[in-house]
Parts: structure tokens; sequence; C-alpha cells
């Protein structure tokens, strides 16, 4: 600043030090607080009339250079009862500790650690990332590109808010991603003790992302190993720490899914020493502590949305099968309505139809033929088929959209069975298959063949 700028200066702090640009002598002037013309320059050396140079308790480090301690880790700046204000620098902070948490921010306010940047607001690395506390926020990160980023042997970023709306780490982000979490295959890039509310949630399912698609089939034998109950979670010694939702609550048994879905169960595990040195919030008593750590609780945990297409395909196949059970239903009541009518009309050929009609419907009850699936298929069809027991020849004959017969199959045994159906002995189009007993056709289905 000009010379007349630095004398206009109403009331300056003690201490405050400015560079003048003109006058006769410029260069960095310091005021004693006296009065508001007290401003004396810096000497070139260690004596004179100027301020002193030099730091009092580090005669050998001159002002505007580089300061260091007589050893490493030799020297503190303030301490607990008497600390420095603010630290304000152009550069970076580096801090190395092997013992004490690198940067822990605790604070009254607003928020225990703030950063903002172009790259990263917020970046630590150590076995604990970065720890922070506030009133309002515990970590606070502000960025073009990435507002927190945190690695750590035992947790990223740990942020703890207090109050009663306090938030341990909030991510915010106008055109990109508020929070971003990424782990190792197997692992969590999450792992949250207590409720989690969003607003909407999407899970990656793009055609382009999945190999080795195939139908689900059996899905109602699949729902019907299954077994939900109802239940409370444990409360006690260090489960309360896990937060878990008290009440009744629904669901499965985690064990009892593995034996009928085991890609659907995680081996997880929760630590009560992370949550407890949280709330004792003391690191050095924590370390004093380290031979008595809490055993680690290995738990099960089951990936419930993976269970609704399961649900959804098992809708499906009962749909097929009620609709399947209208038809034969109306198929057996319009010839109940013609047996009555046959009864009525007591005619001489009364006795063959009736009988006739009988011997078809107690083929119709007992046989079943079933949709083939995949239904359209491009490689291979299975059709499945009941016959019942004393029957006499059962075939299951293929026909082309024009009806003519392509193929026939003999079945031997009574009960239910299943062919396969190789694409590659048909063309691509529309076919036809018939269940026939005992010279009668006990249904027809349509199948489609693709390319």
């Amino acid at each position: 600043m000009m010379k007349q700028n630095m004398l206009g200066i109403v009331g300056p702090d003690r201490g405050l030090l400015v560079f003048v640009t003109d006058g006769e002598a410029p260069g960095y002037y310091y005021n004693n607080g006296v009065n508001i013309s007290d401003w004396l320059p810096l000497s070139q050396s260690g004596s004179g009339s100027g301020a002193n140079q030099f730091l009092s308790n580090l005669s050998n480090t001159a002002i505007n250079a580089n300061l260091f301690p007589a050893y490493s880790g030799s020297i503190d700046l303030g301490n607990s009862d008497l600390a420095w204000r603010n630290l304000y620098l152009s550069g970076s902070a580096y801090a190395n500790s092997a013992t004490e948490p690198a940067f822990v921010g605790v604070s009254l306010g607003l928020t225990g650690i703030r950063g903002e940047g172009v790259a990263y607001g917020v970046y630590g690395k150590g076995l604990n990332g970065i720890y922070g506390e506030g009133g309002n926020y515990g970590v606070y990160g502000k960025s073009m590109s990435g507002g927190i980023l945190g690695e750590g042997n035992q947790y990223g970023v740990r942020g703890i808010g207090g109050g009663e709306a306090g938030t341990g780490v909030v991510g915010i982000s106008t055109n990109g991603t508020g929070i971003i979490g990424s782990a190792a295959v197997g692992q969590y890039a999450g792992y949250f003790n207590g409720s989690v509310f969003a607003s909407a949630g999407f899970t990656p399912s793009d055609k382009n992302l999945k190999l080795n698609v195939k139908n689900i089939l059996g899905a109602m034998e699949i729902i019907n190993e299954l077994n939900p109950t109802q239940y409370e979670y444990r409360n006690d010694g260090n489960y309360k720490l896990m937060n878990l939702p008290q009440g009744n609550r629904y669901g499965l048994i985690a064990q009892d899914v593995e034996k009928v879905l085991p890609g659907l169960i995680k081996e997880t595990n929760f630590d009560p020493n992370i949550i407890k040195s949280e709330k004792e919030n003391n690191e050095s008593e924590i370390r004093l502590k380290e031979n008595m750590k809490e055993e680690v609780i290995s738990f099960k945990a089951i990936s419930y949305t993976e269970l609704i297409p399961i649900i959804i395909k098992g809708m499906q196949e009962l749909s097929t099968t009620n609709g399947e059970k209208d038809v034969a239903i109306k198929d057996l009541q319009k010839q109940i309505d013609e047996l009555k009518q046959l009864v009525k009309s007591n005619s001489a050929v009364t006795k063959d139809r009736i009988q006739n009609i009988s011997e078809m419907v107690e083929l119709k009850s007992t046989s079943v033929l079933e949709q083939n699936t995949p239904n359209p298929f491009t490689n291979n069809t299975v059709i499945r088929y009941s016959l019942p027991d004393n029957k006499g020849n059962s075939f299951i004959n293929f026909y082309s959209s024009a009806g003519v017969v392509l193929k026939s199959i003999k079945l031997n045994a009574s009960g239910k069975g299943v062919i396969d159906v190789e694409a590659s002995e048909l063309a691509s189009g529309i076919y036809q298959y018939s269940l026939i007993v005992d010279g009668k056709v006990i249904e027809t289905k349509q199948m489609i063949r693709l390319k």
C-alpha cells in the first residue's frame, strides 16, 4: 500500500505488518500499537531502531524466512491454554503424525472442517483419512471436481454432527454427484449404521453390463422354499451400537435364504470399537484400551432387491397357470352341460356319448401340457407335461402353421416329464404342439421360434 494509506489506518492492532510501496524507504513496517503514527520499519539487520526481525523463541529464524524448529517434533504452535486465533495460508498445509490424527476439526459453531478447492475441497490420507466434528457439519468440502476425498485403513471420511439437526457428512452437487463411494469387489462403498433415506434410488441394469442372461425357471418353486418370518432385532450388549430398527419387523432369515439363493447372501462385519471410539472421543484413551478391544460382530446380510425379479416371475407363472385353469374349467363346464343335455334327451346314442365324454373329462383332468419355456425362443426350449396312470399310447405332435405334422414324440412313462426342443430343428416361425392320449387331443399350445 502507499504510505499515506498506512498512516490513515485508524486504531491498528499492535503487531500489524504492512508493505509500503512508495516514500523514501519502501518496505515492511511494523506498528507497536501505541500511536497511529508509530510505524517502525523492519531493519535489514538484527539490530537497530527498527522492529525486531527475529522470532523471540527461535532467534535463528528471521522474519520472511522459512520457519524451522531446532529438531523435528520439538516445537508446538500454541497450546490448549494459549491458542492462536486464525491461520491463513496461501499454499498447502501438511500434517504427518504416527500417533495423533493428522487433522482434527472440532467446532462449537457450524463446521468442524471446511475446505474449498478446484480439485478436492478436503483431502485426507492415513489410518483415519478425515475426522471432523461440528455443531452443524462434521466435514464440509466444496470443489468443482470432488468435494471430499478421504483414504484410510480404518475409514476414509468420518464426520460427526451434533445438535438436533447436526449432519456428519454432507455432499451437495448442482451438476454432478454429491458423494461418491468406491470399494473393492466384495466390500461396501458405504456402510450406514442406522436408517437411510433416499428420495430416489437406481441400480445398474443395462443389458450392456450383463452376461449369460437367462430366463428364471421355477420361480414359484423358489418362492415356496422361502420362509417369511416376524421378529425383533437384538438390542443387548454391543448389538445396541448397530442401531438396528426396533419393534416388530418382517423379513427372511439369511441362513434359510442361503440354502435356496446363496448369491443373495453376504458375510458382513460390524466393529463396535469404531462406534465406541466416536462416543468416547478421546484418541489417547482409545490407544490405552487397544488391548481391551471388543469382539467384532459377524453376521449375514440379504440383498432383498434381487428377490423382486423372482417375485415378478412367480406372479407371471401363477397368472399363466390360473389362465390355463380358467380355460380348463370352462371346457369342463361345457362338457358337463352337454352331459346334462344328453341325459335329458335319453336317446339311444346317449350312453356312448356319455362314455366318450366321461373318458375325455377324466383324461383332461389327469393329463397336463404346459407352455414351453422360454417362449419365444432362439436356442432351445423346454416342454413339461404330466400323464395319468394306466394310460394308452401318448404322443406330443408338432405342427406347422398350416397344420402339417412335422414331428411326433412318443411318451413312455406316466407322471411328470420333460422334453427338450432344439431350435436347430425348426426354422423361425409359429408352431403348434399337442398332447395326445389314447388317440384323443388333450391340449394344444403355440410356440414361436425366433431367428
